[in-house]
């Protein structure tokens, strides 16, 4: 029997619907391998994903269950089928142009008409697809009404070992692929990083954090979004670079939206920034307006980092954020809640704040304000993790 838990790893902010599917989407389900695994005496099923459709599969990670000894092994993918007619995709993005309230110019731009492309996608629902984790395939549940397959596969030491790939910082990491047809030449694989039960972990949000976005300029938020490289805040990726060296792990939360994945991918790989988990918003394009496609509902975040806090009950963690939305009242909260557990909280200001003043000492009341620093500079936060 699948058991079903709280959903805590995404920004949903899909509508509810009236179908089993509708109402169970963003659930995370927690299975014993056994009702996955497929025997070797039966065929191996081949992912039922067409030639016009897409799968990603999205940065997680696992964590060990003490009382038991097995990894809990989160699996989190996206299948979809990106638009090719021409009447429609034109439809689409006037749609989406106004929307954003972008002018036709924008789509002159490459990069514009590449990133907008991934909100002109159509969602695949009820996709099975198999994945193989050394030579054991498990079939993943059907796939939500927003495209999104998720799943937690639950492994024993015994039977990760031999499959874990180590760096040379020492971190362990497993990857599986999709099993596809033999006529598929495509590839679609996923990572899943190991995180020991102790330790640091840093949760770091990522616009105006440790990229440029300018979300209180909605002009410049749009241009930063679509139609610019993507910047790095001068320094972040060195100092989250010495905190790895020094045995931090990464889990990056975001207001973007999953339609935005890649090029953040790209962003962090480029940049140099530290492996880690991804979690992002899921929205409904049509639904969309201007500032509110970064801006998340401040719940939606919050329960992100409470879950994450309670995987990991006996790990430190640093929270890094910045002040111009409102990260320094959401870690303000949960350190109050968690105070053996977070460490530092460290906040980028761009907005000018004074840590006395009126809203972070609000935000940040009853903490020992050695615990925040307030930055400017990169370098001001370099030796938070020694």
């Amino acid at each position: 029997m699948r058991e079903y838990e709280p959903q805590r790893q995404e920004f949903s902010e899909d509508a509810a619907t009236s179908s089993l599917a509708g109402r169970v989407e963003g659930l995370p389900i927690s299975v014993d391998v056994q009702q996955l695994a497929v025997s070797v005496a039966e065929p191996t099923p081949t992912a039922s994903i067409r030639p016009d459709q897409k799968l990603l599969f999205f940065p997680s990670y696992g964590r060990r269950d003490p009382a038991t000894g097995q990894w809990h092994l989160h699996v989190h993918g996206w299948i979809f089928q990106p638009v090719h007619s021409s009447i429609r995709r034109r439809a689409l993005m006037r749609v989406l142009l106004k929307v954003l309230k972008l002018d036709r110019q924008s789509l002159e731009s490459d990069r514009c008409r590449e990133r907008l492309s991934m909100f002109l996608v159509g969602n695949s629902r009820g996709n099975r697809v198999p994945i193989r984790l050394g030579a054991t395939v498990y079939l993943l549940p059907p796939s939500f009404t927003n495209g999104h397959l998720r799943e937690t596969l639950r492994l024993s030491e015994e039977a990760i070992s031999d499959l874990t790939d180590q760096d040379a910082l020492g971190r362990r990491s497993l990857r599986f692929e999709a099993v596809t047809d033999d006529a598929d030449g495509r590839n679609f694989g996923g990572r899943i990083e190991l995180v020991p039960e102790r330790g640091v972990s840093v949760i770091s949000d990522i616009d105006d954090t440790i990229k440029v976005s300018e979300v209180s300029r909605r002009r410049e938020l749009l241009a930063n979004t679509f139609m610019r490289d993507f910047r790095s805040i001068e320094g972040m990726s060195e100092v989250y670079g010495r905190w790895a060296r020094r045995g931090a792990r990464f889990h990056y939360v975001s207001a973007s939206p999953w339609q935005l994945f890649e090029p953040l991918e790209l962003f962090l790989g480029e940049h140099r920034f530290p492996p880690g988990s991804m979690h992002l918003r899921t929205i409904r394009t049509l639904r969309m307006r201007g500032r509110e496609l970064l801006a998340a509902r401040n719940g939606a975040k919050r329960r992100v980092l409470d879950h994450l806090l309670q995987e990991f009950p006996h790990r430190e963690f640093v929270l890094c954020g910045d002040s111009g939305q409102r990260d320094p009242e959401i870690y303000g909260e949960l350190t109050r809640k968690y105070p053996e557990q977070i460490r530092r909280i460290c906040i980028h200001n761009i907005s000018g704040e004074s840590l006395y003043g009126p809203r972070l000492g609000q935000a940040f009341r009853g903490l020992d304000r050695d615990r925040v620093i307030l930055f400017d500079t990169a370098d001001e936060i370099l030796d938070v993790i020694p």
